[in-house]
């Protein structure tokens, strides 16, 4: 396990922010379009294949900037830059910015830990995506789910330089199918819940694109992780008909 730096800012407006995340990072990323650790991208336009050090979310209508590591600075200077945000055709005033910094954990876990899925978890690119339509049943598909899961969460440890001497273990997978789009193309996304032997900080993402604000985590309760009911992971979330 490994303590990582982090900041994190949430900025609170006259009103609720109706957007996604990803259009928070085109809002930042058209202010600096030069600055890799913003864009997750270099000057001649190829992407930069680490874990993202700045990610965007919007949630529970609130604007949040998390900065990790060498983001950490960036983050920060953005803080006193803004006086609004303009997401869309929406103008949002900045009436108060929450920065804390912070050490959080990354990496095994001695106990299992419980955690949601807040935003779609993108976990298919085209080659497992067409594997996943393959199989008929959702045995096979949940095992794909679970290796693809495991499979992302060693590529944020690897990401941040966390060591993992130890089996990633994966349990108590609960997942639904969610429709969603990226960059206007129509995506599989899943919302749900699993408990597993690593830390994730709270409202870090896995899967594709996390710094756009999908596959967003949060912690459920202890008390929860030995009896969690069908329905508690996708409390508010959109409802489809078939778990995994």
């Amino acid at each position: 396990m490994k303590r990582v730096n982090e900041i994190r800012v949430v900025l609170e407006t006259d009103q609720k922010v109706l957007a996604h995340g990803n259009s928070l990072r085109g809002f930042i990323s058209k202010h600096f379009p030069q600055n890799p650790l913003l864009t997750n991208h270099m000057e001649d336009g190829r992407t930069i294949y680490i874990f993202p050090r700045v990610q965007y979310r919007i949630l529970e209508n609130r604007a949040i900037i998390i900065g990790v590591e060498e983001g950490i600075d960036v983050v920060s200077a953005l803080a006193d830059h803004f006086d609004y945000l303009e997401l869309g055709s929406k103008k949002y005033p900045i009436l108060k910015k929450i920065v804390t910094k912070q050490k959080v954990p990354v990496g095994i876990s001695p106990r299992m830990i419980s955690y949601r899925f807040l935003k779609p978890w993108l976990a298919l690119n085209k080659n497992n995506y067409s594997r996943y339509k393959l199989f008929d049943n959702f045995h096979d598909k949940k095992q794909l789910l679970r290796n693809i899961l495991t499979a992302n969460l060693l590529s944020l440890a690897k990401g941040i330089e966390a060591n993992i001497l130890e089996n990633i273990v994966v349990d108590r997978l609960e997942l639904r199918p969610q429709p969603t789009t990226l960059k206007r193309v129509s995506m599989l996304g899943f919302y749900g819940s699993f408990s597993v032997n690593f830390f994730i900080p709270e409202l870090w993402g896995i899967g594709k694109s996390v710094s756009r604000g999908f596959g967003v985590v949060r912690t459920m309760p202890r008390k929860r992780a030995s009896n969690l009911s069908t329905s508690s992971p996708f409390e508010g979330v959109p409802q489809q008909d078939k778990y995994l």
